[in-house]
């Protein structure tokens, strides 16, 4: 499949909008669930691949995230609810970011005045530990456990983070009831475990957002690929609406499984970009022939993080180079 071309005729979801994902060219599962006077934001963060093959994110990715990166800002002042599903730096504002992630300061006024609502951290360590520790120091956190008071946001979890057991930390289920369905975002499960599989099934979610497993771990991969088709095949067929992204769409390889899984099953299986009817952009998929396509000049990072480089040019070269290419 051609990376230019949408593999199914988009779904209309009037009540959802996505804001970043793999899919959108950036890392992350963070939406907007909008139902009646509520505005749920779900993940607020966003990343880019630190480092892929030994290149750094290209311009045409670091201008990509800034766009998105300033929609989910604009998101988090509009929002009355904020969701945070797990404490990895792709899913929650920082107070210490990389260059590439959505730093606290950007949102700390406006996030002050949400209902923020988080899993239990007791027990997370690391990395983990002290981001959510230093986010609770500065902005009053609300416990995400079953029913909120109305009916309309409900927590379930926590599960895996991918296989049962993972070093990963555990990740929270949100589900927005609205009018006609019951929204789930299922986060990274990455469809590894079959319990988390077939605990947001009991849930019976009409519309659900998952993300798919990590293909590009090819090692990691080997002894898990069929359990990760199996579970898929499970929720596919249970599921009225199945939205897959984030971590299959680190590599092109996410195209070809979600298509075969289409076909296996016969449903309409969709990535975010799809939602949008937009071509796939995977950005960090093909970071290494945008290299070789739009060359970068050593040092290149240095100067632009002292202000005195463009994210322009690039984006223009993208814009004539790649018929796909959406921004």
């Amino acid at each position: 499949m051609k990376k230019g071309t949408s593999m199914r005729s988009p779904l209309k979801i009037n009540n959802i909008s996505i804001l970043a994902t793999e899919t959108l060219g950036v890392r992350g599962l963070c939406c907007v669930v909008r139902t009646g006077e509520r505005s749920i934001l779900i993940d607020p963060g966003i990343a880019l691949g630190f480092s892929r093959e030994g290149f750094l994110p290209h311009p045409v990715q670091i201008a990509v995230g800034s766009m998105i990166r300033e929609r989910i800002v604009q998101e988090v002042h509009d929002a009355t609810d904020i969701v945070i599903s797990h404490f990895h730096g792709d899913h929650m504002p920082l107070v210490d970011p990389n260059p590439f992630q959505l730093g606290l300061d950007r949102v700390e006024e406006s996030i002050r005045n949400k209902r923020v609502w988080v899993k239990s951290f007791e027990e997370e360590s690391g990395k983990r530990y002290s981001r959510i520790h230093e986010l609770a120091d500065r902005v009053k956190l609300h416990p995400a456990i079953g029913r909120n008071g109305d009916g309309i946001l409900t927590f379930a979890g926590p599960m895996d983070h991918g296989e049962r057991g993972s070093f990963l930390g555990k990740v929270m289920i949100t589900l927005v009831r609205f009018e006609g369905g019951l929204f789930c975002h299922a986060s990274d499960l990455q469809l590894l475990s079959l319990p988390s599989v077939e605990r947001v099934l009991e849930l019976s979610p009409t519309m659900v957002i998952v993300s798919g497993p990590p293909l590009y771990l090819k090692d990691f991969m080997i002894t898990r690929k069929e359990q990760a088709w199996n579970n898929a095949l499970l929720m596919a067929e249970n599921v009225p609406t199945l939205l897959m992204d984030h971590h299959l769409f680190r590599s092109e390889e996410g195209s070809l499984w979600v298509e075969e899984l289409r076909q296996k099953t016969g449903r309409n299986i969709l990535s975010a970009a799809e939602t949008k009817d937009m071509p796939l952009q995977l950005l960090e998929a093909v970071r290494v022939s945008m290299y070789r396509d739009i060359p970068v000049p050593h040092e290149w990072h240095e100067r632009f993080f002292l202000g005195k480089e463009s994210l322009v040019p690039y984006i223009e070269q993208a814009r004539n180079l790649y018929p796909w290419f959406a921004y």
